[in-house]
C-alpha cells in the first residue's frame, strides 16, 4: 500500500531491533531526541500528539534524513501502525 508517492510501506523490522518513540507535542522536542543518538538509532515511531502537531511533513523530513518511521494512527479501538521508509531508488542511491 502506498501512503504517498514518496513513501513506501513495509513490515520489515528485522534490521532495527530498537524503535525510538517520539511522543512529543512539538517537532523541535522530537528533533532533539532524534539528534541525540546520531546514527546509532534509525527507526522512530511518531506518536499521535507529534503527528497532530507537525503532520506528515515531519514524517517526510525524517524519511528524507534516512530514518525509518512508524506512524501510530488511532481509529476507534484499532491501533494500526504504518511503517514508512524511502527506498534507495527514491533516495537517489
Amino acid at each position: 500500500m502506498i501512503v504517498d508517492e514518496s513513501l513506501t510501506m513495509t513490515n520489515d523490522m528485522t534490521s532495527d531491533p530498537v524503535i525510538v518513540a517520539l511522543d512529543f507535542d512539538s517537532a523541535g522536542a522530537a528533533d532533539n531526541l532524534v539528534a541525540s543518538p546520531g546514527d546509532s538509532a534509525s527507526f522512530y515511531k511518531v506518536g499521535m500528539e507529534l503527528y497532530a502537531a507537525a503532520g506528515m511533513d515531519y514524517v517526510r523530513g525524517l524519511v528524507d534524513r534516512g530514518k525509518r518511521v512508524s506512524v501510530a494512527a488511532r481509529s476507534g479501538a484499532e491501533f494500526p501502525t504504518f511503517n514508512l521508509l524511502k527506498t534507495s531508488y527514491e533516495r537517489g542511491e
